[in-house]
């Protein structure tokens, strides 16, 4: 059953409260398509990250590409840990390079959600180039930092480089 039209709500308020209510399930390939449209057109930000969850839930493949876009047009905002975390059981190594931007911009839950995502994912595999444009990030960070054990940021990256190091390359 489709229950989902933003045309006949006032706000997007309304939206995510008539979303709530939407069980994965019931999700047809034209609800699928408004909700995108609508993720991609909100500004409200809890029901874009309602709605990245949803989305990843339904384990569409789509669904990547449409987080990933929106996540690289609101990197460096306050509400970007959510998509992060939507998107962790797809294979995002391709997105790698985006995650490390995050971690070099971002001191709080974002880019603690990318960490997370490099280390745990069940994808162990990366494209080369991928790889060395990551490692060569953190290495241009490093240098900026001080090498002290205390340093939460260089701390971070020293993890982050040892991620990245371990995952096998592929052409």
């Amino acid at each position: 059953m489709y229950y989902l039209n933003r045309h006949s709500y006032k706000s997007d308020d309304e939206v995510y409260w008539a979303f709530a209510d939407i069980d994965v399930s019931d999700c047809t390939s034209d609800m699928f398509d408004e909700i995108v449209a609508i993720f991609k057109t909100t500004a409200d930000v809890r029901l874009r990250n309602l709605l990245a969850c949803f989305m990843a839930e339904t384990k569409n493949e789509k669904a990547l590409s449409v987080i990933m876009d929106v996540l690289e047009r609101i990197k460096y905002s306050n509400h970007s840990a959510t998509l992060i975390y939507a998107v962790d059981e797809f294979d995002c190594s391709n997105y790698y390079e985006l995650f490390i931007d995050i971690c070099i911009a971002k001191k709080d839950e974002a880019r603690y959600q990318c960490m997370w995502l490099i280390r745990d994912t069940k994808y162990r595999t990366i494209r080369r180039r991928v790889k060395i444009n990551c490692l060569s990030k953190i290495e241009a960070f490093l240098n900026t930092l001080n090498a002290d054990s205390e340093n939460y940021d260089y701390r971070d990256m020293m993890f982050l480089r040892e991620l990245i190091n371990g995952l096998d390359e592929r052409p």
